[in-house]
């Protein structure tokens, strides 16, 4: 068993804006009484992007298909409903990596019940919230064939059932870190196992690597190598298993109430989606210094 991958970044592949006088780019389509776009039209931004569909009084609303000439796979697409310059309602969005999500979005983001499916061809469906997945979901291994179901919350799965390709033996209870994880119990066909995962991980902070510049045109450059930066490094944390044990408590026979799967395994608690706002920054500290009087 695997850890899940991570979803494209849809900041990555964000749209040309028409609000910014440089973006406007050439457009073809009818316009309102006051010269604004409106209606079916094609927009053609300086950055090869293209717009089709539809305007309303110089918005992107409705359908329409954006195309993102900047992925050199030509890929990059999205087909679907528009609210305010914002991907929002139905639509689909392939990503320059060969991934595809259909589903739902609001404010430009993935949220709402849909269906992502990965390069590898593993799937997940289930709900998103603000791009991330948050709430019931399914997760589809499409080599090993093993299924995930359980509850998300931001984007890690906390608790759900993992079942084998044989099905009958299954893993329930809780997950870290996009394994199992902690207390849970294997079902088999005639018995089940409770027990807990134990492992040990180390914390680490490595440096992602900066991506290299490309040389102007007319400059042969220096082969892509990096040049020096006064910029800090970009760091992510990573955390390395150094044991991992599973360690049996309890065994019994397969019953008509063990058999069932719980359903607090597979749906959320009360409040346990809500996210809470980040913290105030500090505020400023007062000098105890007299201040001077305006002359």
């Amino acid at each position: 068993f695997r850890s899940f991958p991570f979803e494209a970044d849809e900041q990555i592949m964000a749209e040309a804006d028409e609000n910014a006088p440089k973006d406007l780019g050439k457009y073809e389509g009818p316009r309102d009484e006051r010269k604004e776009r409106h209606g079916m039209g094609k927009n053609t931004f300086p950055n090869k992007d293209v717009y089709i569909g539809e305007y309303e009084h110089g918005k992107r609303q409705g359908k329409g298909k954006y195309f993102y000439k900047a992925d050199p796979n030509k890929i990059a697409k999205y087909d679907g409903e528009w609210v305010d310059f914002k991907k929002c309602g139905e639509g689909v969005m392939h990503f320059p990596d060969g991934s595809m999500y259909k589903g739902h979005f609001q404010d430009g983001k993935r949220h709402g019940h849909g269906v992502y499916t990965y390069p590898n061809g593993d799937t997940f469906e289930g709900e998103f919230f603000n791009g991330m997945k948050h709430g019931s979901g399914r997760y589809e291994y499409k080599q090993s064939h093993c299924v995930v179901e359980g509850v998300w919350v931001q984007n890690n799965i906390v608790r759900g059932v993992l079942r084998h390709p044989d099905g009958v033996t299954s893993y329930r209870g809780q997950f870290e870190r996009g394994r199992p994880n902690n207390d849970g119990m294997y079902v088999f066909k005639d018995n089940i196992q409770q027990g807990r995962f134990v492992e040990t991980v180390k914390k680490e902070e490595v440096e992602v690597p900066r991506p290299k510049k490309k040389p102007a045109e007319g400059d042969e450059g220096d082969g892509g190598a990096e040049e020096p930066t006064d910029e800090a490094p970009i760091m992510k944390t990573v955390y390395r298993i150094q044991t991992r044990q599973w360690i049996p408590s309890q065994l019994a026979c397969v019953d008509e109430q063990t058999a069932t799967v719980p359903p607090e395994l597979l749906q959320p608690l009360p409040g346990e989606l809500e996210i809470k706002p980040p913290p105030p920054p500090p505020a400023a500290p007062v000098s105890d210094e007299p201040q001077e009087a305006d002359a």
